[in-house]
């Protein structure tokens, strides 16, 4: 992996997120190692991609990664856009450490923030409880 990767976000609205947490199970399950997204449900901050109004509504977000140049990673995120109507996207190509700190505004200063997890293949039995959630 270079200096420069493949990363953004693609915003869905809350209504949509049983089918967009759907149609991510089963496109993950068979997704390269290569492509890392992630489901973010939260209140949408006040991001310059899409529209103010849209700013503090429940959204799903998926946190997209690629180990490799946008060319490569196009034909895998493109199906991700298929899985709703987004309120909008910012994806490209960017250095690494820009990814790596992307978060950190969202983040509470002094509150210590520290993540760590190991990640597994999305199933059906682990998102059933959040389908119920957001119908």
């Amino acid at each position: 992996m270079g200096p420069e990767i493949t990363a953004g976000l693609l915003v869905f609205p809350m209504a949509q997120a049983t089918q967009v947490l759907q149609q991510y199970r089963d496109y993950m399950n068979g997704a390269p190692e290569r492509l890392n997204v992630w489901v973010v449900m939260r209140k949408a901050p006040p991001l310059q991609f899409f529209p103010e109004p849209i700013h503090g509504q429940e959204v799903v977000v998926l946190a997209i990664f690629y180990a490799g140049p946008l060319a490569e990673a196009e034909p895998l995120i493109a199906p991700l856009r298929d899985f709703g109507t987004a309120h909008g996207e910012h994806i490209g190509e960017q250095p690494y450490v820009q990814w790596q700190q992307a978060f950190d505004p969202l983040l509470t200063p002094g509150a210590r923030n520290y993540w760590s997890a190991s990640f597994s293949r999305p199933r059906r039995r682990l998102l059933l409880p959040v389908f119920t959630l957001t119908s």
